[in-house]
C-alpha cells in the first residue's frame, strides 16, 4: 500500500511480511515519488461508521449507485446510491494502482498524481490504508485492577502489533492510528488500561527523572525449565503471559538497576529503561509488598561504556564548533540536511536522534577529526548538533555525569555507530 495521510506529506511503502523466523513483520519506509509509476487515478470519498464494521467507498467518478459497501476484510458486500449517513466519517483519497520497484500495490493519496501507466484497478476488493486501519491484535485487552492502581501514573498509550506506539487521542475520536513517539504522550496507564481495543498498553514503568522503582522480567518464547525457575525465583508484583507464549514479571528494585536492561539468560532479561508492552492475558497479581530484586550479577545491557567521558566542557571548545562550522560550509558536505530529514520519518525521537547524530558525524565531522583534541570530540559533536536537530526536555538531561546529547555522541564516535541503539 502507498499511502499519503495529508497534502504535500511524503508517501509511504507499507507492506506486512515475514522475517527469518516467519514472525510477522512490517516495512514502512518513505518513496520518491518520482520513482512511482501511477495507474488512472480515482477520486474516493471512505465513509465510516460507528454502528458498523463495514465501510462504503464512493468512487466519484461512476455513475449511481456509486457506493460500494465492503465489510472489515474487504470483501464486497453490496453496491447502494451512496449518500452522506448521519455520524458519518468521511476521508477523501485519490486511488488506483502503483507500481513501485517492480511491485504492483493500491495507492490512497491526497496530492492527485499523474496518470503514467495502464494498470487497472480492481473494485471487487478494498483494503483501508495502514492509518485507518491500524495493525491490531485479534481480541481486546484488559488489566487486572490492581496492576492498575499500582502504576497507573505512569505514562502510557496503546501500541500496535508492530510495537509502535499509538497516539492515544486520536486512536479514540477520530479512529486514526498515527504512530507517535512515547515522549508526547501525556496519558496515563489508568486512563489506557480502561479502553476495550485491539491494542495494548504500552508503559514507560520508570520515567526519566524519577527514581527506578519496577523492572519486568521477560521471560521469552521458547524458555527452558530451568528459564522459567529463575524467573519465578524474584518476588513479583505480578505474572502475566504474552501472545507469542513467553511471561512478563513486574518487580520491584531500585536506583542500583539503572540500566537499560540486564541479560540474565539467552531468554530472559530484566527490563528498567526499556518501554514495556502489557497485555493482561491472564494476569495474576502476587504480591503488594515484594522483596526488592537485584540484578546486579548479571550483564548489564547498555551501560558499558569503554570510553571514559570528560565530564567537564574542555576548553575553548565552543571556538572549536565554531571553526568546525565555518569549514563544514565551505567543504558543502550534506551532513545537516541529512539529519533534519531523519525526523521526517523516524516516530521514536530518541532513535532519530540518534540516527541524526550519526549522519551528523559520519558526514561533517569525521573528515575534521584529526584537528579536533580526543577529550573535546564528543562536545564538539554534541554542541555543532544542537544547533540542527530540534531541542528537546530529554537533551537536558544528564547521563554519566554529562548532557544527554555529550553521552549519545561518545557512543556513536567511540563505538563506531555500529553498536545496538539503547539510548
Amino acid at each position: 500500500m502507498l499511502e499519503q495521510s495529508k497534502l504535500n506529506n511524503p508517501v509511504y511503502f507499507t507492506k506486512e511480511t515475514k522475517d527469518e523466523r516467519g514472525r510477522d513483520k512490517l516495512i514502512n519506509k518513505t518513496v520518491n515519488i518520482g520513482s512511482i509509476t501511477f495507474g488512472m487515478p480515482m477520486h474516493i470519498a471512505i465513509h465510516r461508521n460507528p454502528a458498523t464494521t463495514d465501510i462504503m467507498v464512493v468512487y466519484d467518478n461512476l455513475p449511481q449507485p456509486n457506493g460500494y459497501i465492503y465489510d472489515k476484510d474487504g470483501n464486497p458486500v453490496r453496491r447502494v446510491v451512496s449518500k452522506n449517513n448521519k455520524d458519518d466519517k468521511i476521508f477523501k483519497y485519490w486511488y488506483g494502482t502503483a507500481e513501485v520497484d517492480g511491485y504492483k500495490t493500491p495507492y490512497l493519496i491526497q496530492n492527485k498524481p499523474p496518470h503514467t501507466a495502464d494498470l487497472s484497478t480492481d473494485l471487487s476488493h478494498f483494503e483501508l490504508p495502514p492509518v485507518l486501519k491500524g495493525f491490531g491484535y485479534d481480541r481486546t485487552f484488559s488489566y487486572d485492577d490492581k496492576l492498575i492502581a499500582l502504576i497507573g501514573d505512569r505514562p502510557a498509550t496503546f501500541t500496535d502489533k508492530y510495537k509502535r506506539p499509538l497516539n492515544f487521542i486520536s486512536l479514540l475520536n477520530k479512529q486514526l492510528y498515527f504512530p507517535v513517539a512515547l515522549d508526547k504522550i501525556a496519558t496515563k496507564f489508568s486512563q489506557v488500561a480502561k479502553q476495550k481495543v485491539p491494542f495494548p498498553a504500552v508503559v514507560i514503568i520508570n520515567p526519566e527523572g524519577r527514581p527506578i522503582k519496577y523492572a519486568t522480567i521477560d521471560l521469552e518464547p521458547g524458555y527452558s525449565d530451568e528459564d522459567k525457575q529463575l524467573a519465578d525465583s524474584f518476588d513479583a508484583y505480578y505474572r502475566e503471559d504474552t501472545p507469542r507464549g513467553g511471561k512478563h514479571y513486574l518487580v520491584r528494585t531500585s536506583d542500583d538497576s539503572d540500566a537499560f536492561k540486564y541479560r540474565l539468560t539467552p531468554k530472559i532479561e530484566a527490563q528498567t529503561r526499556a518501554q514495556i508492552t502489557f497485555y493482561g492475558i491472564n494476569g495474576e497479581f502476587l504480591n503488594d509488598d515484594p522483596e526488592i530484586s537485584d540484578f546486579s550479577e548479571y550483564e548489564a545491557v547498555g551501560t558499558n561504556d569503554s570510553v571514559v567521558i570528560n565530564p567537564h566542557v574542555p576548553e575553548g571548545v565552543d571556538e572549536t564548533i565554531d571553526q568546525c562550522r565555518d569549514l563544514i560550509a565551505k567543504m558543502g558536505t550534506t551532513g545537516a540536511r541529512q539529519a533534519k530529514r531523519v525526523y521526517l520519518t523516524d516516530t521514536d525521537l530518541s532513535h532519530a536522534d540518534f540516527m541524526a547524530l550519526l549522519c551528523l558525524y559520519r558526514t561533517d565531522i569525521k573528515p575534521l577529526e584529526e584537528y579536533i583534541p580526543k577529550d573535546m570530540l564528543p562536545w564538539v559533536l554534541a554542541g555543532y548538533a544542537s544547533t540542527i536537530i530540534p531541542g528537546r526536555v530529554k537533551h537536558n538531561t544528564m547521563r554519566n555525569g554529562v548532557p544527554y546529547l555529550v553521552y549519545l555522541a561518545t557512543k556513536i564516535i567511540y563505538h563506531k555507530g555500529v553498536m545496538l541503539y539503547n539510548a
